[in-house]
């Protein structure tokens, strides 16, 4: 975690030196990026939305996030338009420890549901569990390490699945 920390504060001083800069520059700049690192490439897009390079980092995004058998975004097909609920996911992925949590509303929460439907932990129990005691009461092969922690940390606050 702190070596994305310390990429998003090296591409945040990068971006600031480049701003304005050559398409040949910001070019290198993503050909540097990690071909496998979603938030990487989400950094990149935040900082570049409008530059063709941009758009790329985004569609790498989106393909590394998608299922294998069903690609979000087709081989070389550009995206018509920015994918559902890309700014809560590069908040959520992106997220700086002295950041607020970010609030998802309905139509967020329905794109990240709908992008993460093929991960393993979906089809634990413990993936459905709404406060920590249900975790807690699970066989330990049905727990959803990830959401037990994520309501372990938020408490019973009613927001908590939001955030």
């Amino acid at each position: 975690m702190k070596r994305l920390y310390l990429f998003i504060a090296a591409i945040t001083i990068l971006y600031s030196a480049l701003e304005g800069a050559a398409p040949e520059k910001i070019k290198n700049l993503y050909n540097s990026l990690d071909m496998r690192s979603v938030a990487q490439h989400l950094a990149f897009y935040q900082l570049y939305p409008d530059s063709p390079y941009g758009l790329k980092a985004l569609r790498n995004a989106w393909e590394l996030l998608s299922p294998k058998d069903k690609k979000i975004v087709g081989a070389g097909r550009t995206i018509p338009s920015v994918p559902p609920a890309t700014d809560a996911i590069i908040a959520l992925v992106n997220k700086l420890p002295d950041e607020d949590t970010v609030l998802l509303s309905d139509h967020e929460l329905w794109a990240v549901e709908e992008l993460a439907e093929h991960l393993p932990n979906r089809h634990l129990i413990g993936h459905t569990a709404t406060r920590e005691e249900e975790v807690l009461a699970l066989p330990p092969e049905e727990i959803d390490i990830a959401r037990g922690l994520f309501l372990s940390e938020l408490g019973d606050d009613e927001e908590a699945m939001r955030k």
